[in-house]
């Protein structure tokens, strides 16, 4: 994903801090600044110094503070005064780093690289800064975080030749932060015993993704084979989750999560009897069942929550030729006439779902008539130019994650079309931000008033992203980050969306990481962990189980993806309930460990681009009922996987890797691998 998730590796060893990011102020400046070489000093009088000398991260034989780490805090001797600046030693690795810079409590957004190693880069104070000392605050935003080796403060009019002097500090006091992980909490709070489970993981950032991640995989396990196994019939061979055979409950809800589960965990299940009640399905349904207008629900919710979640992992595989059968019954004889041409209804989730299916089925295919028949739908809402969604939670949240995907493949195969629907598209969105979410950026239920809060909120917001990327600027990106930094208030700490019902939790969560793929702020990622332990996997309680009606297995959908998000995609197969994989993306690469109670010998597989190999898709586009991507291998790329920090490497490409990297462990071992491109 080329994104740098905050909170990788360990801070310097004599602080032991686990304080919350001070939050941005609402409006960042971005400055360019000048830069300069780091053999040449920036001129003028060097008033104040600093260089992190015993920081334990180095580029080039330069020490140096990562802000995706730690967070610095500098109190500086000098008043601030009119014309002088802050000089930053800025590290790039041919790249763009970001940060935001607060001086005495005014905020700017920082902006530099391109060149590999450190050069000076040079900010100025604010006017109209007080007070008696200069407070100076660095720390990550959006963007790759800076690592920075040198701060000054620098009166450029001085008549200093720019030297710093041989001690390494002079009138700044330095104080570090680490910067807010996965799963941190306030330690004042007082915890239920999943959120204990969270606050009492070890500091190391690799070791606590292994024990979540490891936790969720090895319920999910039990879950597939002590209970959701049982739920397919011997004589027919269906899955009966509930009970009872429908489409739009047990097929479009809890089928799509058995088959996640067994891929996950248990490839011979998913092949087998898994994958068998498809062929059951298949078989129980009439020809042309969703050719009739009355079925075309049923048919709608078991492509659109159902195949397409199946489709996400698995690719052209018989769940996809499915889903393409189903589709096209659905639109072999359409009833309801629109100046656009006719489409099969006018039920506002059906026609939602339906975008989302049909984009889908045109970049996988290349055949137009799917592309000609989702606009068709997004026409008959979008050109009247009022269209505005009245319900924004679930039921209603699928019309608007459409049209976001339908912009986005748009813009790449018909641009006219995407141009036409984009000012369209922003006053929807602008409208639902100004009448339909609350003073934190929550949606509520409805357009137009409180009326409760919506667990759909995040899957709203992923038309937000798309429009950003489709517009080619954020226009919605600092609001969706400061709504995340939001949940890390008291009111979003077990909120009950839908009362007790884990459905409620498990989707607030699951929108919530469709954003965070793409926008790893660090509150909301502790926000997810937390609510995942407590409310989700029942961190609490070892023996806990889900049950198998839709509510539940959505339980189980939420704990995959958030147990992926923790080993970056990675699978160790075959799955066996003492094992223990995380990873984490770092500066270096990526940082992964496993472990195991008893000798196991299996391998460990590689995420590939799903969204292009599996999709078509050019651009990951942010959508609903996926897999989010965290780390690929592309199948020609060359890694270096290194075994340890001393240890062999050995080079594989991408398509090995994605096959699977043989690995082995011994009884009680413990071992690590960093892999690099």
């Amino acid at each position: 994903m080329g994104i740098v998730r905050p909170g990788e590796g360990r801070i310097m060893t004599h602080l032991k801090l686990f304080c919350l990011i001070v939050l941005l102020g609402t409006a960042a400046t971005r400055l360019q600044g000048a830069v300069l070489p780091a053999e040449e000093a920036p001129s003028g009088e060097a008033l104040a110094w600093i260089r992190f000398d015993k920081a334990v991260e180095r580029y080039s034989g330069t020490p140096y503070i990562f802000l995706g780490k730690e967070q610095i805090d500098l109190k500086i001797n000098v008043k601030p005064a009119a014309g002088l600046v802050i000089d930053l030693l800025w590290g790039s690795k041919n790249d763009t780093r970001t940060a935001a810079v607060i001086i005495n409590g005014q905020s700017q957004k920082v902006e530099g690289g391109g060149y590999s190693g450190f050069r000076w880069k040079r900010i100025p104070i604010p006017a109209g800064i007080k007070g008696e000392q200069c407070a100076v605050t660095m720390k990550q935003t959006s963007g790759k975080p800076a690592f920075i080796a040198q701060v000054r403060l620098t009166n450029p009019s001085g008549t200093g030749n720019g030297k710093s002097g041989k001690e390494g500090v002079s009138g700044m006091t330095l104080k570090t932060i680490k910067v807010i992980t996965h799963g941190s909490l306030a330690s004042n709070v007082t915890v239920a015993s999943g959120e204990k489970f969270v606050k009492e993981l070890p500091d190391d950032p690799l070791e606590r993704s292994a024990i979540m991640a490891s936790f969720a995989i090895s319920k999910v396990q039990r879950w597939l084979h002590e209970v959701a196994l049982k739920k397919i019939e011997q004589d027919t061979g269906l899955y009966h989750p509930d009970g009872r055979f429908n489409y739009q409950d047990a097929w479009a809800d809890c089928y799509p999560f058995l088959v996640w589960a067994a891929w996950l965990t248990d490839l011979d299940a998913l092949n087998g009897s898994v994958r068998g009640a498809l062929h059951a399905e298949i078989k129980h349904c009439q020809k042309g069942f969703f050719a009739n207008p009355q079925n075309t629900f049923g048919g709608s919710e078991y492509v659109k929550d159902g195949l397409i979640a199946i489709v996400e992992v698995t690719g052209k595989d018989e769940w996809f030729d499915r889903m393409k059968a189903i589709q096209d019954e659905i639109w072999a004889r359409p009833t309801i006439d629109t100046k656009y041409g006719k489409i099969p209804s006018t039920n506002i989730e059906i026609n939602g779902e339906q975008i989302q299916a049909l984009a889908r089925l045109y970049t996988m295919t290349g055949e137009k008539k799917y592309l000609e028949w989702a606009e068709r739908v997004a026409d008959y809402y979008l050109l009247k130019g009022d269209f505005m969604p009245g319900r924004l939670r679930d039921h209603g949240c699928e019309i608007i994650g459409g049209l976001g995907l339908l912009l986005g493949v748009e813009s790449v195969h018909n641009p006219a079309k995407a141009m036409e629907y984009l000012p369209h598209m922003k006053k929807m969105l602008d409208t639902v931000l100004e009448k339909g979410t609350n003073e934190d950026g929550i949606m509520f239920n409805t357009l137009g008033g409180n009326s409760g809060l919506s667990d759909g909120w995040g899957y709203n917001y992923v038309a937000y992203l798309c429009y950003d990327m489709v517009a080619g600027k954020s226009v919605y990106r600092a609001h969706m980050e400061q709504v995340l930094r939001n949940l890390a208030k008291p009111a979003y700490r077990n909120h009950p969306w839908e009362g007790s019902s884990i459905d409620g939790f498990a989707d607030s969560v699951e929108g919530g990481l469709y954003l965070m793929n793409r926008l790893p702020v660090p509150e909301g990622l502790a926000w997810a962990d937390r609510e995942v332990a407590a409310n989700i996997v029942y961190a609490g309680n070892k023996d806990k189980l889900w049950g198998t009606m839709k509510l539940q297995s959505n339980g189980v959908r939420t704990a995959i993806m958030h147990a992926l998000m923790h080993t970056r995609g990675l699978i160790a197969r075959p799955w066996r309930q003492d094992l223990a994989l995380g990873a984490r993306q770092t500066e270096d690469g990526l940082a992964v460990i496993m472990k195991a109670a008893k000798d196991w010998s299996g391998k460990l597989v590689f995420d590939i681009p799903r969204h292009r190999i599996y999709m078509g898709f050019k651009h990951d586009w942010p959508r609903m009922n996926t897999m989010p991507e965290w780390f690929t291998v592309e199948p020609d790329g060359e890694y270096v996987v290194k075994h340890g920090t001393s240890g062999p490497q050995k080079t594989y490409t991408g398509k090995q890797l994605h096959e699977g990297l043989p690995f082995k462990l011994q009884a009680g071992e413990e071992r690590r691998l960093l892999i690099e491109q």
